[in-house]
């Protein structure tokens, strides 16, 4: 219905109809195609997630601490695949993030 006004509406202004704000007006509706993604983990799958980690090995380990930035420091996915050696502080036990979402630099911890 909404393609059929704006191409009534289209139509209209090509013959010299004012009906420039007649087009803007009708807007097509929202269709989020992730919409069904669910927001966050319940308690349980992060216990079961939590209950995984440990295992022996180079790749496990990686893994572990791909889980713990984002579940203990809240990081975004991009924001850990960016992490880098120099960006962690041992010292003071933070990770300073330089390509986040916002473009900003920020330091966690």
């Amino acid at each position: 219905m909404v393609a059929a006004l704006r191409g009534y509406f289209r139509y209209r202004a090509s013959i010299g109809d004012s009906v420039h704000g007649l087009i803007g007006a009708v807007s097509y509706p929202a269709n989020w195609q992730l919409s069904s993604l669910p927001k966050t983990l319940t308690a349980e799958e992060v216990e079961q997630l939590v209950a995984s980690l440990g295992e022996h090995g180079r790749s496990m380990r990686r893994a572990d601490a791909i889980v713990r930035c984002a579940l203990d420091l809240g990081l975004r996915s991009g924001e850990v695949a960016r992490i880098r050696l120099d960006d962690i502080d041992w010292r003071t036990g933070t990770i300073t993030l330089r390509h986040t979402k916002g473009l900003l630099e920020r330091s966690v911890g």
